[in-house]
């Protein structure tokens, strides 16, 4: 059964309410999956579905899947090293059936 979400919020979902699109970072976007298995991570994807992607460990920042450009996976970890907090909130909301709040670029 899907959990409907208010206004603006549903356009964060990617496909559903379970994948939550917590940032969107230059051409990357952040998400964190409500239905995912621990440790606690995010993933990354670029270039649309089906493109390039990444998880990545919140608690280390250890890249555990990647095919991300260089480029793009580093500032990607430079954002996360700022925003571990945020991001392991997000995913503790996610884990409680709450849609994660969006955390800034910047």
């Amino acid at each position: 059964m899907q959990q409907s979400m208010p206004g603006a919020r549903q356009q964060r979902a990617c496909q559903d309410w379970r994948v939550p699109k917590v940032c969107q970072l230059g051409g990357c976007a952040i998400y964190v999956n409500a239905d995912d298995h621990f440790p606690a991570h995010f993933h990354v994807r670029a270039g649309g579905k089906g493109g390039l992607q990444a998880w990545i460990e919140i608690d280390s920042l250890a890249v555990r899947h990647t095919n991300l450009h260089r480029a793009d996976l580093g500032i990607v970890l430079n954002w996360a090293a700022q925003r571990q907090d945020e991001l392991r909130k997000a995913w503790e909301q996610a884990k409680a059936g709450q849609l994660p709040e969006e955390i800034p670029p910047v």
